[in-house]
């Protein structure tokens, strides 16, 4: 097989191909280093890219419920520790479904013995990666 186009390259680390697509390029990556190094190329691109441009409220919602592939995850995490803005969504979305929550159960007759939050005034730091958060459900719905 011939070099695909590098637009063939970037619609597969997309996920937009179809299987015999994939399969196709996959094998041709296989044995081909500069198709490799292209493919990688656009992938630090993406990710660069994606360092500037603040993520969607969908994005960011997945990334707070800790349903984002690793590699997005990462990505992510990266513009969250970069940009203050999203770092304040994300950190207000934390706290509104842990408050969410504990209103649940209290309004269960559940008491947890857990403070609101933000009780204890002031502003708390609050870490942009998922497996740092409180437990957090629902935030993915609630963007969608």
């Amino acid at each position: 097989m011939p070099c695909p186009d590098p637009l063939d390259l970037s619609r597969l680390d997309d996920d937009v191909v179809t299987t015999a697509e994939r399969a196709l390029l996959d094998r041709h990556l296989a044995g081909c280093g500069d198709c490799r190094a292209e493919a990688a190329d656009q992938r630090a691109l993406r990710r660069a890219i994606g360092a500037l441009v603040c993520p969607d409220a969908a994005v960011l919602a997945r990334f707070v419920d800790d349903a984002l592939e690793a590699e997005r995850a990462e990505g992510v995490a990266a513009h969250v520790l970069a940009c203050e803005a999203c770092r304040d969504v994300v950190a207000w979305t934390r706290e509104a479904s842990a408050t969410v929550a504990v209103g649940r159960e209290t309004s269960r007759g559940r008491t947890s013995g857990r403070r609101r939050a933000g009780a204890r005034g002031g502003r708390r730091s609050v870490s942009p990666f998922p497996g740092w958060a409180v437990g957090v459900g629902g935030a993915a719905a609630a963007a969608a």
